[in-house]
């Protein structure tokens, strides 16, 4: 993908990258990146480089009291993401149901993302957790080139400067595959 800016936009975006709806049994992640909890350009150096395995019940998505942009991984070097029996603990589920494929995603560098079963429309619309309504049989997958550090300035200061994503022109290479 390779792109920039034309007309009137923001100075700074919140993400740039791919936004996928898949079928809800693809509801766990498997990755090499920063983890297990969420992080942000900003917040990585409190996660550990490692392999981990989580799913949508046991901790990919933070549940904040005012709804958020929430659950993002950064220097992810490779995700996938699959099924995960209801009777099979987290730390297992990377042997995934063999009725549905894994699908494994990879950039040219290290890249962030984020699987919910809310869409960030929804996030963004919700005010209050009891007001948010799950997808309809789908989950979203974030797969970010670049993502905004998490400072709003809202309740506090907002990013630094090396953390805030510009509106500029980009470049940046995605492949996803079926892992059996």
């Amino acid at each position: 993908f390779k792109g920039d800016f034309n007309g009137t936009h923001p100075k700074h975006i919140p993400r740039l990258g791919l936004t996928l709806r898949l079928p809800r049994h693809y509801e766990a992640a498997t990755w090499f990146g920063r983890g297990p909890g969420e992080s942000y350009r900003d917040t990585k150096l409190a996660s550990r480089l490692g392999r981990y395995t989580v799913t949508l019940d046991n901790g990919l998505e933070t549940p904040y009291e005012w709804p958020q942009e929430n659950g993002n991984r950064v220097d992810t070097r490779w995700v996938r993401v699959h099924s995960s029996s209801p009777d099979r603990s987290y730390s297992a589920s990377a042997g995934a149901d063999a009725l549905y494929p894994q699908i494994e995603a990879r950039m040219d560098a290290p890249f962030s993302f984020s699987l919910r079963k809310y869409g960030i429309d929804e996030i963004d619309r919700a005010k209050h957790p009891h007001e948010l309504s799950e997808l309809k049989n789908e989950t979203e997958l974030n797969i970010d080139y670049l993502h905004h550090g998490i400072g709003t300035a809202s309740c506090g200061p907002g990013p630094f400067e090396g953390h805030r994503l510009e509106a500029e022109a980009f470049e940046f290479t995605t492949s996803f595959k079926i892992v059996h």
